[in-house]
């Protein structure tokens, strides 16, 4: 294929590019890392050598890792143990990964409670989290037990002394009748429960690749099918794992000519879609889920969305497909009636069309004659009727489901 005159797109900072992906190794475990990833590890410099290989970490906190970095915010089903989250957490630490962390913890946050208090506690001081470390304190003050020896050997003298004496504090309180002293208030006036001692985690290193030991790739994270879309002179460069390797797809490839040496399968798509559609469909399949944990954050307009759901629907992605729909359920009645039901056609989503026929039919303004050519003839006849029964009633009369369901079915082209 001649590229000479084409553009290869990077302007999705989240998309995994060939060019810019490295291969880490990590307990002589291969993976494959995208440079955007990369770039959020502040602990790791750009990759001079390949593979770049790092001590520190084990292969399952790594692949933790990155099970979460890439999970995308389409997916409709992603669950991981609380084992997993905290191997996810600890690599982010370890890699100075702020945003992949944050969404660890948060992840994390709705369990905290199942945890008993003093590993809650050391969880807190190692990844730096003061609020479970704060519950677990809370915990042990107002707990009748008393401290174990093992929980006080694995907590130390200083944390100790600081809960027993708020103990002491909240017991003589409740006992001579005082004003309530809130555990909150008795945490705040210890020092080392307020703001206590984080752990440092030791940092990861860099090996030079010296050892000659056989290393394996990880079956999730390292092979990679990737794919160049080409519409009219840009070309972008997708992992077939984002395009949701659909049979669409899939036949596309094996329709393709295969490529020479360093270059991969192209897909010729000029004519069937164009530039700005196409942005907005690799907008959505990109988006992760530790950025964008809804729609909202992805800032498409409607049009956008739309665009992004007729190439979901066209390519036959049902993870796309369902989110945009669900994104765009909760905004059609800030959209024009028009609109809606213009998408709902082109995107073949049927249960769209009755509400924003209703809303023609109730308002009080009479179609256009542009707007009835974009209803047609029989849904233009199905809402002029309503509106007709809605004059001489004081609402809607007998058959106003019906003739909405016939104007749905005509305008959608089922029988």
């Amino acid at each position: 294929m001649d590229s000479k005159n084409l553009v290869i797109v990077q302007d999705f900072t989240e998309s995994e590019f060939t060019d810019n992906s490295h291969i880490l190794k990590v307990d002589q475990v291969l993976f494959r890392v995208s440079a955007d990833i990369l770039r959020l590890c502040h602990a790791v410099k750009e990759p001079t050598t390949s593979p770049l290989i790092i001590s520190g970490l084990t292969a399952a906190q790594f692949r933790s890792f990155l099970t979460v970095a890439t999970a995308k915010t389409i997916q409709g089903q992603f669950s991981l143990s609380i084992g997993e989250w905290g191997s996810a957490l600890h690599a982010a630490m370890q890699l100075e990964c702020g945003t992949v962390g944050i969404h660890a913890i948060n992840s994390i946050n709705p369990y905290v409670a199942t945890f008993q208090p003093v590993p809650l506690i050391r969880l807190g001081l190692i990844y730096q989290v003061n609020s479970w470390a704060k519950h677990g304190f809370t915990r042990l003050i107002e707990r009748d037990e008393h401290l174990s020896s093992e929980e006080g050997t694995k907590l130390g003298m200083d944390l100790v002394l600081a809960i027993y004496r708020s103990r002491e504090t909240l017991a003589r309180g409740q006992k001579g009748g005082e004003q309530a002293t809130t555990v909150t208030e008795l945490i705040n006036r210890e020092p080392s429960l307020n703001e206590p001692k984080f752990t440092k985690l030791d940092p990861i290193k860099f090996q030079t690749p010296a050892d000659a030991l056989p290393a394996t790739e990880d079956p999730l994270h390292y092979q990679t099918s990737l794919v160049d879309l080409l519409v009219d002179d840009r070309v972008w460069r997708v992992t077939m794992a984002t395009l949701g390797s659909t049979p669409y797809f899939l036949k596309r490839v094996n329709q393709s000519e295969n490529p020479v040496d360093g270059e991969f399968h192209v897909i010729d798509l000029s004519g069937e879609v164009d530039k700005a559609e196409l942005e907005s469909y690799l907008s959505l399949v990109n988006a992760r889920r530790f950025q964008h944990s809804s729609g909202e954050s992805l800032r498409l307009n409607f049009q956008q969305w739309v665009s992004a759901l007729r190439l979901a629907t066209i390519f036959g992605h049902h993870e796309a497909r369902r989110s945009a729909i669900t994104y765009l359920d909760r905004r059609l009645r800030d959209q024009d009636p028009f609109d809606v039901i213009d998408a709902a056609k082109i995107c073949k989503v049927d249960q769209w069309l009755e509400s924003q026929y209703t809303r023609i039919a109730e308002r009080s303004k009479f179609p256009s004659e542009e707007e009835g050519r974009r209803l047609g003839v029989t849904s233009l006849l199905a809402v002029c009727k309503l509106r007709e029964e809605a004059a001489y009633r004081s609402g809607p009369g007998p058959g106003f489901g019906q003739l909405i369901q016939a104007a749905s079915k005509a305008k959608s082209g089922r029988p």
